[in-house]
């Protein structure tokens, strides 16, 4: 296992996510691994494996096996999963260069599969309302007011969970919610528009929360878990039957609705997280919210009517 790497991630503060993404990457190699030793007969007189040994037994790995995993991986494994982890295994191997464990990187000149442009899904005008009249029907308020959060901010589900009562002012004319440990550790502010400051308002006379509490709770935690959180959005996606009503999507669809109303892109990416690491707006990353979906396209021909 790769104890020392994983240390080193956890001390640099990376989420879990981060690390369990890691961790994931190095198991689908070790095992490819194991069973390409196992079945080969110049490995019988070889040293002791590397990947479930000492740190010194990754100077084992070949460049070729590293090219012909990849080669395997990409049949049974989405070309993103298979270019993540090369990636991945690219910033493992370095780390134990630098460490002076092994002689050199043998990812480094692997090349990483083409990936698909990423198909980016959020929920038309239509869907949101639907989404909301069934919340407002059927939910209740902690339901509102997480959806309405997600709808109004573009938060990720683990910012969401991890939003305390000290994050967040509230007053009639504006508000403001300080995400302090977003992806890759970055803090920013998003100012809360007069919807979301409503539905929260009326939240916190419901339940309320003090200074050092979480924003979002459950019946058996005082914090909820971003599994909690993901269990509520299905729970409207069954009942709504939006398909592609996931935490994320909502995330998605307050980037496309700024996107498609001609806010600045540098703005959006401020707004969504999108930073380099120097703190400019990544607007790289931001530009897939100008995609057209269905509705746009449908919208578009539309205009070529004769009536």
């Amino acid at each position: 296992m790769i104890e020392q790497f994983i240390a080193d991630l956890e001390q640099r503060g990376k989420s879990p996510l981060t690390i369990q993404q890691y961790k994931a990457t190095w198991q689908r190699f070790s095992k490819w691994f194991d069973r390409e030793r196992d079945a080969t007969e110049s490995w019988k007189a070889a040293p002791p494996p590397h990947p479930q040994g000492a740190p010194r037994g990754l100077g084992l790995v070949l460049q070729s096996d590293v090219s012909r995993f990849k080669r395997w991986a990409g049949n049974h494994y989405k070309p993103r999963t298979v270019a993540l982890t090369i990636t991945q295994l690219r910033v493992i191997f370095e780390f134990y260069v630098k460490r002076g464990d092994i002689p050199d990187n043998p990812a480094a000149d692997v090349e990483n599969v083409p990936t698909p442009a990423q198909n980016i899904k959020w929920l038309s005008r239509n869907e949101q309302n639907m989404l909301v009249r069934t919340v407002r029907q059927q939910g209740n308020l902690r339901d509102l007011a997480l959806i309405t959060v997600f709808l109004h901010t573009g938060l990720r589900v683990n910012e969401a969970v991890n939003v305390r009562m000290s994050d967040i002012s509230l007053s009639d004319r504006k508000g403001l919610l300080i995400v302090r440990n977003g992806k890759g550790g970055k803090y920013r502010e998003i100012p809360l528009n007069n919807d979301v400051r409503k539905v929260l308002v009326t939240y916190l006379a419901e339940f309320p929360r003090q200074a050092d509490d979480y924003l979002f709770f459950t019946n058996r935690s005082p914090q909820m878990t971003t599994r909690a959180a993901q269990v509520i959005i299905n729970k409207y996606k069954d009942m709504t039957g939006i398909d592609h009503l996931t935490c994320h999507s909502l995330r998605h669809t307050f980037g496309h609705e700024l996107a498609s109303r001609k806010i600045p892109l540098d703005v959006v990416a401020r707004l969504m997280g999108h930073q380099k690491a120097n703190g400019d707006p990544c607007i790289a990353t931001t530009i897939i919210y100008t995609q057209p979906g269905p509705d746009d396209l449908a919208t578009a021909v539309n205009e070529l009517e004769w009536t």
